[in-house]
């Protein structure tokens, strides 16, 4: 009885975590989608539950992470594929070469993909309003800045 009685308490916890879990997405695609539409962009969430936008003729997504509230992520995504060992470890060197020279951007190799993200913390989920332009900017400098290493060789 004692073992049936927790075993639906902790099935009780899990239900109201996931339904806690979707109001935060939902709050924060809701927070994103509202910024941008005042700002002038055309956001609509993706199939991952994101915050896809148009910037300088590329997407970029706003990232969800209903378990860290304040944690902030702009990304771009760029197919590469390669099949050589040498060039992905080429990539991988670039992308690390990038990071270890930035502040708050990152850039990294993962599943055929280049992201370059800026990454932050607010103690306010509408922190991002104020640093947001400068965050586009410090992303799209550091994507451009893979593309020309990347084209050197």
């Amino acid at each position: 009885m004692i073992k049936r009685l927790l075993f639906l308490g902790l099935l009780f916890c899990t239900f109201m975590a996931q339904g806690q879990s979707e109001d935060v997405q939902k709050e924060l695609q809701n927070r994103y989608l509202g910024y941008l539409i005042r700002e002038g962009y055309d956001p609509e969430i993706d199939a991952d539950g994101d915050v896809e936008f148009t910037y300088n003729d590329n997407n970029y997504y706003l990232t969800i992470d209903a378990s860290e509230k304040e944690f902030f992520r702009i990304a771009r995504i760029a197919r590469l594929e390669l099949t050589e060992e040498s060039d992905i470890n080429r990539a991988k060197i670039i992308c690390h070469d990038i990071t270890k020279e930035k502040k708050v951007t990152k850039v990294y190799w993962f599943n055929n993909n280049i992201w370059v993200s800026c990454e932050l913390l607010f103690s306010d989920s509408d922190g991002f309003e104020g640093i947001f332009e400068r965050a586009m900017e410090l992303t799209e400098k550091s994507f451009d800045e893979f593309v020309t290493q990347w084209k050197e060789n």
